[in-house]
């Protein structure tokens, strides 16, 4: 389908870290895989368009009982650092091991602290591009603000 969205939790498993690799495996021609039936198959748009235009990325499932605000918020940090902040969601599997309701509120002002673009992903803005009705189905709440 030419227009489906595709959201993957945890930062897609750190595929940011693998991406040289990957890039590198796109280039059928000189690995010889090219003339392969399975290889040689290329998609009708170029590898990163779908990596940047197609996926969406949650960075909200954290899990560690006492860090989260600390080790949750770095965590976040150098996701956005490796993948489009556009296509950045965040908690569609959130509050994933939270033990309490202030330790929730402190990894939310932690991940708030990184900056604007992390402001703009907890406030709902890229969910809307992943989900175009979403005010509609959560009745026109105010997300994160």
């Amino acid at each position: 389908m030419p227009t489906l969205k595709i959201q993957i939790a945890h930062f897609a498993g750190g595929i940011a870290r693998y991406l040289p690799r990957i890039r590198g495996l796109q280039q059928r021609e000189k690995l010889g895989t090219a003339s392969l039936p399975r290889h040689g198959r290329q998609p009708r748009e170029p590898f990163d368009y779908y990596l940047c235009q197609r996926l969406f990325y949650d960075c909200a499932g954290w899990s560690g009982h006492g860090h989260a605000a600390k080790h949750g918020s770095e965590w976040v940090r150098l996701g956005l650092a490796e993948l489009p902040i556009a296509q950045t969601v965040f908690a569609t599997d959130y509050p994933q091991a939270a033990q309490d309701s202030q330790e929730l509120a402190d990894y939310v002002a932690a991940i708030r602290a990184i900056g604007n673009d992390a402001r703009t992903i907890l406030d709902g803005t890229n969910a809307q591009r992943l989900i175009s009705n979403l005010r509609e189905r959560v009745g026109g709440a105010q997300f994160l603000r």
